[in-house]
Order: C-alpha cells, then sequence, then structure tokens
C-alpha cells in the first residue's frame, strides 16, 4: 500500500465498486457536493457500510467537477469529494488514513511544529497528511492553531475507529445522524435521508417564518444536524462521543485594552497577513465588491499584493454600484457588473431549492447565476464574512443597564432578526400555524440562549449571532455555492480573531474601528464614500444617518404613498424585492407557481385565502415579501422530502 497518493487513479472499471481499493483516488464520473460522506455501523454490522455510502452519494444533488477518494475498512466506509484547486483528499499517515475537505493556509506553522516531534513535513506533503499528522502528535485542540477552512474525518486502517472534526468556526457546513447503531455524516439531508426517517423539525421550520434561517444545530428532518465549529466526533465499536476543541473567551473588557490606535495597527498587519495566505495558496482570486467596508478591505489589501483581480459586483443600488466601480478602478481591478433582477428566478428557486434541501431561505438563492459564472475561472472567491461583525458595528449592542435580564435579551434579539411583526402572519396565515410560530419563537430563543454563557451583553449577542444568524443566514450563501466555486473568508484569520476577542466594543461604536484600519492601511480605498454614510471614512455617521438607521422614513413614506395612490405611485427603492414581486409578471408568476398550490394548501400553514390576503398586503405596500418567500422555501423542501 503507497503511503502517499500523488496522481490521480482512473475510475474503475465498469461493474467494479468505485471504492474496490483501499484508499483509491480518482476524478468524479458523477458530480457531486465538495465534502466528507461516511457511514460508520456501531452494531453487528447488519448493513454493509460500502453500500450504504454509495446510497448516500445517489441522493446527492449534482454540480461541478469533484475529485474523489474513498476509504472501506470493517463496518466504516468514508468518501472525500474536493475540488481541484484544493488538492488530494486522501492521504495515509502512520496507521490511519486521513480523507479531507478543504484546504489549510498556515503550512508553514504546522510544518514548524511537526518539527519539534522530528517530523520533517515538506512542500510535497498534501493538506490532508499534514492535519493528519498534527492532530496525531499534537492532539485535536492544537487544531485551533490552524488556519483554513476544513472538515476532516481520520480512520484506523485496521480497526474502522474514526474521527472527525470541524475547523474553528464551522464555516464549511456538516450534516451528521448519530444513532446507538450507526454514525452517519454529509454536507446534503438527501444523503442522510436515505438512514433516516424523513420527519420535519417543526421548530426549524418555524425558524424559517421568524428569522429566515434554522438556529443552532438543528436541520429541516429529525434527527439530523449541523455540526458546530470546533466540533470533535469519536466514533468507535463501542459508540460515538462528541466534543469541542475551542471557543472563543473574550478578553475585551474596556479597563484593560491596549489604545485604539495600537489594535488598529494590529488589525491592519492582520489584514493584510489574512489575504496574503490566500494569494499564496491560490492562482485565480475573485473578490465580490460593494459599497461597504468589508469587501473593500478585502479588495485594498489584495490589490498590493496582485493587479487585476476580478471584481464582481451585483448592482442592487445604482449609487452603491457607482461606489464599487470606483473601489474596482482605485485598486486596478477588472470591474464585473451584474444585475440580479434580470436573472431567472424560476429557474434559480428550483436549482436552489435542489441543492440547499429547505435548510437556506429561499432568499439567499440570488447570488447562483453569479457564482456559476466564477466557477470556471475563479479558484476561490473572498468572501468579508463575520468581518462586520469582527470590526464593524453589525449586530453592535451597548448595555445600557447593568445588568440585562433574558426577556430584555429576548426582545434585543427578536428586534435585530425577527423578520416580520407578527400581526402579519396572524393575518396571512392559518390560526394554527401562528400560534405554534409564536410559541417556536420562544421555544427556539430559549434554547439557544441557554447555550450562550456570557454575561456582558455585547459578547453575548455576537455568541448568539455565530451559532444562529452568521452561521446559518450570513455563510449559508456560500455554503450554496460551494457546487459552483470555492470560498475563502480572510476575516477568520486566527490572528485577527484573536484580535477581535480583545476589542472593546466601545472602539467599533459607527464602525469607526473599521473605518479606522482603511483610512490608515488603504487611503486610497477609504477615500471613496461609503454606501451607508456616502461620506469618505475618515468621516463618521451624522445624526441623520443614525436618525435614518432608527427610523425608516422612506419606506414608511413610499408605503403611505403606495397606499394613498391604489399602487399607482411606487416610489420604494429598485432592490426591494417587495417592489420587484408588484412589478416584474416573471418574479412574481416563479414565487406564486409554487406558493398557489393544493400540495401548499395541504400543509396545514396557508390556505388559498390566506395567501390571497398576503399577496394583497404585498400588493398594498407592506413589506411581507419575506413571509412569501419562506412558504416557497418550506413548500420545495416538503415536495423533496416528504410528499
Amino acid at each position: 500500500m503507497p503511503s502517499q497518493l500523488a496522481r490521480w487513479q482512473r475510475p474503475a472499471a465498469a461493474g467494479r465498486s468505485p471504492a474496490a481499493h483501499l484508499g483509491s483516488l480518482r476524478r468524479s464520473a458523477r458530480i457531486d457536493m465538495p465534502g466528507l460522506y461516511g457511514f460508520i455501523d456501531l452494531g453487528p454490522q447488519e448493513r454493509h457500510a460500502e453500500t450504504v455510502v454509495t446510497g448516500m452519494l445517489a441522493a446527492s444533488p449534482t454540480a461541478g467537477e469533484q475529485v474523489r477518494a474513498a476509504f472501506d475498512v470493517g463496518s466504516t466506509s468514508v468518501r472525500a469529494l474536493s475540488s481541484p484547486q484544493t488538492g488530494a483528499p486522501l492521504e495515509h499517515w502512520d496507521d490511519c488514513v486521513a480523507l479531507l475537505d478543504g484546504y489549510v493556509l498556515n503550512r508553514d506553522v504546522l510544518v514548524d511544529r511537526l518539527a519539534r516531534h522530528e517530523i520533517e513535513a515538506g512542500p510535497s506533503w498534501s493538506d490532508a497528511r499534514l492535519l493528519a499528522a498534527f492532530c496525531q502528535r499534537e492532539a485535536e485542540p492544537a487544531l485551533a492553531d490552524v488556519d483554513g477552512d476544513f472538515n476532516l474525518c481520520i480512520v484506523q486502517r485496521t480497526t474502522g475507529a474514526a474521527t472527525v472534526l470541524t475547523s474553528r468556526h464551522g464555516s464549511r457546513h456538516l450534516y451528521c445522524a448519530v444513532t446507538s447503531e450507526f454514525v452517519a455524516f454529509a454536507p446534503h439531508l438527501a444523503c442522510l435521508a436515505t438512514v433516516v426517517d424523513a420527519a420535519v423539525d417543526r421548530l426549524a421550520l418555524q425558524e424559517m417564518f421568524n428569522f429566515g434561517y434554522i438556529g443552532g444545530e438543528r436541520s429541516m428532518l429529525q434527527g439530523i444536524r449541523l455540526l458546530p465549529g470546533a466540533t470533535v466526533v469519536q466514533i468507535a465499536e463501542g459508540g460515538s462521543k462528541t466534543g469541542c476543541y475551542w471557543a472563543p473567551q473574550y478578553t475585551n473588557d474596556i479597563a484593560g485594552a491596549a489604545t485604539f490606535d495600537d489594535l488598529v495597527d494590529e488589525a491592519g498587519a492582520g489584514f493584510q497577513s489574512a489575504v496574503d495566505l490566500f494569494l499564496e495558496r491560490f492562482p485565480r482570486v475573485a473578490v465580490p465588491i460593494s459599497g461597504g467596508l468589508d469587501s473593500r478591505a478585502i479588495l485594498a489589501f489584495a490589490s498590493k499584493r496582485r493587479q487585476e483581480l476580478p471584481a464582481y459586483h451585483c448592482s442592487w443600488y445604482a449609487g452603491e454600484a457607482r461606489i464599487a466601480r470606483q473601489l474596482t478602478e482605485a485598486a486596478g481591478a477588472i470591474w464585473h457588473e451584474y444585475d440580479p433582477l434580470t436573472f431567472d428566478y424560476a429557474q434559480i428557486l428550483e436549482r436552489g431549492a435542489q441543492l440547499t434541501e429547505g435548510n437556506i431561505h429561499c432568499h439567499q438563492f440570488w447570488f447562483q447565476p453569479l457564482a456559476q459564472k466564477m466557477g470556471g475561472r475563479t479558484d476561490v472567491v473572498l468572501d468579508g464574512y463575520l468581518m462586520d461583525v469582527f470590526f464593524g458595528d453589525t449586530f453592535l449592542v451597548l448595555p445600557t443597564a447593568p445588568a440585562v435580564d433574558d426577556r430584555a435579551r429576548r426582545d434585543i434579539i427578536n428586534g435585530l432578526w425577527r423578520r416580520c411583526r407578527p400581526d402579519f402572519v396572524r393575518r396571512a396565515f392559518l390560526p394554527g400555524f401562528y400560534e405554534e410560530y409564536e410559541q417556536a419563537n420562544h421555544d427556539s430563543l430559549t434554547e439557544q440562549m441557554a447555550r450562550v454563557e456570557e454575561e456582558d451583553l455585547s459578547n453575548f449577542i455576537h455568541r448568539f449571532s455565530f451559532a444562529n444568524r452568521s452561521n446559518r443566514y450570513s455563510v449559508a450563501l456560500p455554503n450554496a455555492q460551494r457546487h459552483d466555486v470555492e470560498y475563502g473568508y480572510p476575516g477568520l484569520h486566527r490572528p485577527l480573531v484573536d484580535l477581535y476577542l480583545r476589542i472593546p466594543p466601545r472602539y467599533k461604536v459607527g464602525a469607526a474601528f473599521s473605518r479606522a484600519v482603511l483610512t490608515r492601511f488603504a487611503p486610497e480605498a477609504a477615500r471613496i464614500p461609503w454606501a451607508k454614510t456616502g461620506r469618505p471614512l475618515d468621516r463618521g455617521k451624522s445624526w441623520t444617518d443614525r436618525l435614518a438607521e432608527r427610523l425608516p422614513l422612506r419606506q414608511a413614506g413610499s408605503l403611505a404613498l403606495l397606499r394613498a395612490s391604489g399602487g399607482r405611485w411606487d416610489l420604494s427603492h429598485r432592490a426591494d424585492l417587495n417592489r420587484h414581486f408588484r412589478r416584474q409578471a416573471g418574479f412574481r408568476r416563479a414565487h406564486l407557481a409554487i406558493a398557489d398550490d393544493e400540495r401548499t394548501y395541504s400543509r396545514g400553514i396557508i390556505d388559498r385565502r390566506g395567501l390571497q390576503r398576503l399577496t394583497d398586503m404585498i400588493d398594498r405596500g407592506w413589506p411581507v415579501f419575506f413571509l412569501l418567500q419562506s412558504l416557497v422555501t418550506v413548500e420545495l423542501f416538503h415536495r423533496r422530502f416528504i410528499d
């Protein structure tokens, strides 16, 4: 048996199992989601593990070309599918086999650490081999020092005992089903639905209507959960055990903090280091650019090292498009602009539902056509995930009293993330569903708040966000697009995360910290106005900006005019999807073709009169299109898994 696989093998001959060779590696004849797929039988081996995994893969949605690796021993069967850009997904180390979905960025750190154990790792070592050796010599908690985005499975070659590990922030989604008889994992519900009974998780369904995301570790199917970041699942013949190897520890009390300027200097160096790691690893890098702070930071720092980077902009707002183009020109990047309102949403809804399986709100599907265009020409898309939370004022909540009780925290969370006034749900949906909706809000928040052990209010809200809104909504879109193109998150660079944990929340009011980093280290980008204020970054928000954030005056005025004119005068913004539903027949038809259907009415959620009331509210100017999107999301899920 070779200790290292350095070339692609041809697909197995017809009639022969694709995993017939221990540790086989080949380009996939099928086209599947990158990820780890595994089944470990804990019982008397009544099921043939390799057959089960073959069935799991057969249920997986298909998209782009992948490299496939397989390992089977005893009651353990694992497959790793990865994009060609991330390297060999399977390697041997000592008495183990490592299967990897993803990549490591700070390889030099791992090489240096292994040298302390008299292991001479080198450039020829794959990421999978580095991680396997690193885990074996330094144990799982050392993975907190690894920069990258990955899920890893390490299998004992003789016994089949396995360890499944997720990277520090869990940004690469992996679902798992654990019973007394088996453990199974995959990036798709459809794969796991082949081994568990497909029953709807009603709380998850209601969370889609409350928040537009599923909370914590839940999925839309009972018995299947999302593995959180920094998770270790150890699986052996006697059963399985789940633990955690890292959790954020805040040391950001203002009394002991470094100065604002010192922390800004540290952030500037960290931003550059984070972007450099991706540029050194991936030849073809693309940056989605908006008029905000995160994408301009990534583009500005990346352009210091590499010219003519492709910058992609989805033009929701004309003013933001002008700013994004100025940022692109200032960085010497290549401008690509797309109008998302011209996309074929019937096709987007169909494909998005297939790829995301109800776990991602259909509001997140809009980027699909652009991801497909980037897929053939891009190795990695640099996304600003969590940078606005870490260094800006997104979800920044400062305490106004010495102590904040659970009821107040619940109100804050609903104020941040509950997507619609409950009264609108009561008006349109069936009474029983509305009662369940209100109870689900209470139950979901009670459950998720209990998981967050933070006394400080600002840190509590951020920790709540990481497990819920950020991981289940913000990074949901990149997880859907990984069928087409690989994603990278410079904001998750370990030194930047450690820095974030030390920044006093008051330093970030008005995004002052993030603006200061750009003003000091990317002055050309900082001189271009911020879409939020229309001013250069060295000028903060005015009192009118802060008032506009608190009071949606334009929305209220547009609504009043629309209602007074009987729908004739619609001055709502072009990017408002409520407006697009009112004015664009194809967009309206794509959503109502799913919602206005006897199957939809049979779910006990809404009836025909309720749907008419909901569409009437949208037509009269009420901002409730989100509820229609939620209905479409869960209906497509039902048709896929329940009907």
